[in-house]
């Protein structure tokens, strides 16, 4: 697939033109002095136009200068759609929507009925006007090329950004991460008798039967696929060693393909699966309900999981989600947020007390080893991974004689 991203550009030009009369040789002084005084007004009215306008946009809007120091030109409504995930994700950002609305008097509705495959079929007339994405849809939407998704982004509007880690920003449409965890290995300690420290340990005959993985259609199954891909010699362009690896899985240790959060949760609560690929957040979460389930970071690193702030294409508000944006990335609303959500901050002057910082991913040592996606390669080469999975390799759970 031929990559193309959509270009964003506005050339501003101005000419100011100055003209001058010269006045005869006859007037007087009087008439001079007169001529000063009259002349004195008209450039002080010139000057106070000039400062109102800068004020105006193009469209006759009139610019409010908001606590970051930006001005904005919010358009005119009184309520800004913001789509979301629901749940703790809602319950968190209702901090940003409340100083939001504190801050413009403009009401957020979260919309959870939101989805990418959503945007795409209201075929830039979206029914949100800032959502959150992932990293692997900015790169679907990046490969689109005009009929990309989501908005290149302008930075200058989002100043907090410059306080961010530098891995926390989209690096094809410049939306911040605005908070982020890891998709390692979750196991039930009270029933392993060997604890896992590495990917590799998922293929060990000690969780024969007793292990599950995500299908390839969502972002952890995916990661899960290019681990396997890279320890074993391949790479995007020739996913092979990945596939024999996972045939070899499937055969000898996995219990089932497990598609949804609330399947998985229930078989580590049961014990019926005792280790598996998940996120650090989600197995926090179960192990706060009682049961014994820890999270490891695989000595090969964990993948990064990120929830961005995005701006689809054609937003009927976007001055308004920039500053909602602009929000999500303050260090102080980021620490009030994480421990309800249950993801690390991605603001490098968040400062969080030290029970919440040792249950999310957290400081400078653990970003610089979070392993990132090449996503645009993923939808290049492995854009049939989840057909071939669910064709060849699902079927082959439990098979071995």
């Amino acid at each position: 697939m031929k990559k193309s991203s959509k270009v964003l550009a506005a050339i501003l030009s101005a000419s100011l033109c100055l003209s001058m009369t010269g006045c005869g040789g006859s007037q007087t002084a009087a008439e001079d002095t007169s001529a000063a005084a009259t002349e004195t007004p008209a450039e002080e009215t010139e000057t106070t136009e000039a400062t109102e306008s800068a004020d105006v946009n193009e469209n006759g809007v009139e610019g409010k200068t908001m606590p970051n120091g930006v001005t904005y030109y919010f358009e005119d409504v009184d309520t800004l759609y913001v789509g979301s995930y629901g749940g703790t994700y809602d319950e968190a950002f209702q901090i940003v929507a409340d100083r939001f609305t504190e801050d413009t008097g403009v009401k957020v509705v979260f919309d959870s009925s939101w989805n990418f495959s959503k945007l795409v079929s209201e075929n830039h007339h979206p029914s949100v006007g800032v959502c959150v994405a992932d990293d692997v849809r900015l790169a679907e939407s990046y490969v689109m090329g005009d009929d990309a998704v989501y908005e290149v982004l302008d930075t200058s509007k989002i100043p907090t950004m410059s306080e961010l880690y530098d891995s926390a920003i989209d690096k094809y449409t410049n939306s911040p991460v605005v908070h982020w965890g890891k998709y390692g290995i979750a196991y039930r300690a009270d029933l392993v008798e060997t604890a896992p420290t590495s990917w590799a340990d998922l293929w060990n005959e000690e969780y024969a039967g007793k292990v599950t993985i995500n299908p390839l259609s969502g972002t952890g199954g995916t990661q899960f696929f290019i681990q396997a891909i890279m320890m074993n010699g391949g790479s995007y362009e020739d996913p092979q060693p990945g596939w024999d690896a996972l045939t070899d899985l499937a055969k000898n240790n996995l219990l089932c393909v497990t598609s949804t959060t609330a399947t998985l949760t229930q078989e580590l609560t049961d014990g019926s699966v005792v280790i598996a690929p998940w996120w650090d957040g989600r197995t926090n979460a179960l192990a706060e309900t009682g049961v014994d389930v820890k999270f490891v970071t695989p000595k090969e690193g964990a993948y990064a999981t990120i929830s961005t702030m995005s701006i689809p294409v054609g937003s009927e508000t976007p001055e308004l989600a920039y500053y909602f944006i602009d929000l999500c990335c303050d260090a102080e609303l980021q620490k009030e947020m994480t421990p309800i959500i249950g993801y690390g901050p991605t603001n490098k002057n968040t400062v969080l007390d030290e029970e919440t910082a040792s249950k999310v991913l957290y400081g400078e040592d653990q970003v610089k080893d979070l392993i990132f996606c090449d996503w645009v390669a993923v939808a290049e080469n492995l854009a049939d991974r989840n057909d071939i999975f669910m064709e060849t390799i699902a079927p082959l759970c439990g098979t071995a004689e």
